[in-house]
C-alpha cells in the first residue's frame, strides 16, 4: 500500500464494518427461487430487462475480482479482513441476480464495452487507492443510486427484496472505501492524485458510454439521454471524490474543462 498505513481510528472503524459484514450474511435461495413470483416492468422489454440485470451481475463478479487483487496489494490485515467479507458479498449478489434471471431466460452476456472498461480498470497498475476510488466510491456509489431509482419505479417485489439486501451490503462497501481513502489519500503526492482522477474519469466515460450499446432497445438509452446521465452522474460523484480528499472541486472541474478543450 502506498504511503503510511491506516490510522488506529480508521482501522477500528473498518474492523467494525468487517464484523457487521460477517453478521449480515444472507442466503440468495431464501430470497429468490424457482417458485418466486416475479414481475417485469411492462414498459421494459423482456430482453432489455434481462440485459440490464445481467450487467449488475457481471459488475458484481468484476468487483469480486478487484477485491481479490486489492487484498494482495494492501498490507493492512484489517483492510484485508474487510475485503474478504466483500468478496463473499459480491459472490452472493451475483448468485442472487443469477437466480432472479432464471425467470427471464437466464443470464445475458456481459456488454462488450462494459467488459473492456472493467478489464482496463482491473489492469490499472497505479496505487490501490485508484481501484478503491473507481470501484468502491464511483461504481458502488452509482449502483446504490441506480438501485434506489429502480426500487422507486420497478414493481417486482422479489427484485425489491434482493435490491434491499444488496443495497445494504453496497452501502457498507462504500463506507469502507471512503474510510480507507480519507486515511491514505493525503499521503499521495498531488500529481499521483491527479493521475487517479483522470483514470477514474476514463473509467466512468468508458463504462457509461458503451453500456448496453450492443442491446436492441428502441426508445431507451439514446445517445442524448446517455450523455445527460453521464454528465449528471459525474457531477454527483465529484463531491464524493472531494469528500475523501482526492482533489478540490475546482481543481477537478478545471481538469474536466481542459479535457473538453483538448477534445
Amino acid at each position: 500500500m502506498s504511503g503510511r498505513g491506516l490510522s488506529v481510528r480508521a482501522s477500528e472503524r473498518i474492523a467494525e464494518l468487517a464484523a457487521k459484514g460477517e453478521r449480515q450474511i444472507w442466503r440468495p435461495g431464501d430470497v429468490v427461487g424457482p417458485a418466486s413470483r416475479v414481475i417485469r416492468p411492462t414498459f421494459v422489454p423482456k430482453r432489455l430487462y434481462a440485459a440490464i440485470i445481467s450487467q449488475f451481475l457481471h459488475g458484481e463478479l468484476a468487483t469480486a475480482e478487484l477485491c481479490r487483487r486489492l487484498s494482495g496489494a494492501v498490507d493492512d490485515p484489517v483492510a484485508r479482513r474487510f475485503l474478504d467479507t466483500q468478496i463473499a458479498d459480491e459472490t452472493r449478489h451475483a448468485d442472487a441476480y443469477g437466480r432472479y434471471l432464471e425467470h427471464f431466460g437466464g443470464i445475458r452476456p456481459i456488454d462488450g464495452n462494459f467488459r473492456r472498461a472493467m478489464d482496463s480498470a482491473l489492469d490499472w497498475s497505479g496505487p490501490p487507492q485508484a481501484w478503491l476510488l473507481g470501484f468502491h466510491v464511483l461504481l458502488e456509489g452509482e449502483a446504490l443510486r441506480t438501485l434506489a431509482d429502480f426500487q422507486a419505479s420497478w414493481p417486482c417485489p422479489v427484485f425489491a427484496r434482493v435490491n434491499a439486501l444488496i443495497s445494504r451490503d453496497e452501502a457498507r462497501h462504500v463506507a469502507f472505501g471512503k474510510l480507507f481513502l480519507r486515511d491514505t489519500l493525503p499521503s499521495l503526492p498531488p500529481a499521483e492524485r491527479q493521475a487517479i482522477y483522470l483514470k477514474v474519469r476514463d473509467l466512468w466515460q468508458a463504462t457509461g458510454e458503451g453500456l448496453l450499446s450492443e442491446t436492441w432497445a428502441p426508445g431507451f438509452f439514446t445517445r442524448r439521454l446517455r450523455r445527460r446521465w453521464l454528465d449528471d452522474g459525474w457531477r454527483h460523484h465529484l463531491r464524493s471524490f472531494a469528500d475523501v480528499g482526492l482533489l478540490g472541486l475546482e481543481e477537478m472541474r478545471a481538469l474536466d474543462r481542459e479535457a473538453v478543450a483538448a477534445a
